[in-house]
């Protein structure tokens, strides 16, 4: 279950999905609980705008709620199958999981019925923030992997020139194809996913995920705690980045310390600054508040929404939130604030016109074999609406 100011924490990477759904680790949120939860039916609960796309699943008897950034760990679960019916657990005030007696159909409902009874809980892993998706993902890798062991053995390398450290700290999915790599597991465990390609002179350190269709191209760095999500494009040097997936950061530039939605492309040489001149912490706009606020991170680098474009060499400032629906191009600096639906130069930004955008969109689905929909239109006309008190009002 998403509330709205948890979920609006976390834009521009929730804009277009409920907080479950996304990635960190090889899986997505749900997707590990899913794991856990085989036999029990899952859905969401999350803001009104997106119930329609992520809809409510009815159901009959006791519900168990949790919250949409709660990572799964072995002693969570022991502790919400002794939760009885009514009772819940709450980290600070952040709802981790409720025992529900039925049904509810909106968010403050089940918060007033899991305050009734609610206990205190000291729990790490929860995606709050947006610097969180990266600072959990190596714990994530590591608990996936663990749980993927649990269902299946790892296939084989059999590639002679490929250099293999710790191999027992490596699971490879069946179709993977690795050619004349690097794989460092020395540092944390490696997984490459199905129908992954690995091309040659690739340096992986881990942890690393590199999912499902995936492609890391020739000569790629991989500086570890770094996720490459399905269907992706990866080159050049990355290090502690989930890219969400269908998308392209294929060529040289650095990413450090970032997350990039679904169906964004990053232009040859894109490179995103993750640390400041001066060495402090980073402030990183916050759309539940819409302003800058101060972080405890030193570290922070390109925080991009679904659909997001730049033009070659593009550069970015040290933790720049973009999107979604950005498309930037030309030389400069663009602010560390790009809002939605933004079109233009760093100098002269406009609001993107919502039918050209709309074409854009539907040839990078394409391109990803995936096809554009009118449940696509209908979603982002909904996104237009939702982000027009941030869009840009004039040139």
């Amino acid at each position: 279950m998403d509330t709205v100011e948890a979920h609006r924490r976390l834009w521009p990477l929730t804009v277009s999905r409920p907080i479950a759904e996304l990635r960190t680790g090889i899986w997505r949120i749900r997707e590990k609980w899913a794991f856990h939860f085989p036999t029990i039916p899952m859905s969401w609960l999350t803001v009104g705008y997106l119930a329609d796309f992520f809809p409510l699943t009815p159901a009959k008897g006791s519900i168990m709620y949790i919250g949409g950034g709660v990572l799964p760990s072995a002693e969570l679960l022991q502790d919400m199958r002794q939760l009885s019916i009514g009772e819940s657990l709450w980290a600070d005030n952040y709802p981790v999981a409720f025992h529900s007696p039925r049904l509810y159909n909106r968010v403050e409902e089940v918060r007033e019925a899991a305050s009734s009874r609610p206990n205190p809980y000291k729990y790490p892993l929860i995606i709050r923030e947006l610097t969180d998706i990266f600072n959990l993902n190596r714990t994530a890798i590591e608990a996936d992997i663990a749980a993927i062991r649990q269902q299946r053995r790892s296939a084989v390398i059999t590639d002679k020139h490929t250099a293999i450290y710790a191999a027992d700290n490596i699971f490879i999915e069946e179709g993977a194809v690795i050619k004349s790599a690097v794989l460092n597991a020395e540092t944390g465990a490696i997984y490459i996913g199905k129908n992954a390609v690995v091309g040659e002179g690739s340096l992986i350190r881990g942890a690393f995920a590199l999912c499902e269709g995936a492609h890391l191209n020739m000569g790629a760095i991989i500086r570890g705690d770094t996720t490459v999500g399905n269907h992706c494009k990866a080159g050049g040097e990355i290090s502690n980045s989930v890219l969400t997936g269908y998308s392209n950061k294929a060529h040289e530039g650095f990413l450090g310390n970032s997350v990039i939605g679904e169906y964004c492309n990053l232009g040859a040489g894109t490179t995103a600054s993750n640390m400041k001149n001066t060495m402090g912490n980073i402030n990183l706009w916050n759309y539940a508040s819409s302003q800058f606020a101060p972080s405890e991170r030193r570290f922070g680098g390109l925080f991009l929404g679904d659909y997001s474009f730049t033009g070659i060499g593009t550069a970015f400032n040290t933790a720049t939130v973009g999107g979604p629906a950005m498309n930037l191009f030309d030389a400069g600096l663009p602010p560390k604030f790009i809002p939605p639906f933004s079109w233009g130069t760093p100098a002269r930004l406009q609001t993107y016109r919502f039918d050209e955008f709309i074409k854009t969109a539907a040839r990078m689905k394409a391109s990803k074999g995936q096809a554009w929909t009118t449940a696509d239109v209908s979603l982002w006309e909904n996104i237009f609406r939702q982000a027009a008190d941030y869009q840009i009002k004039s040139v």
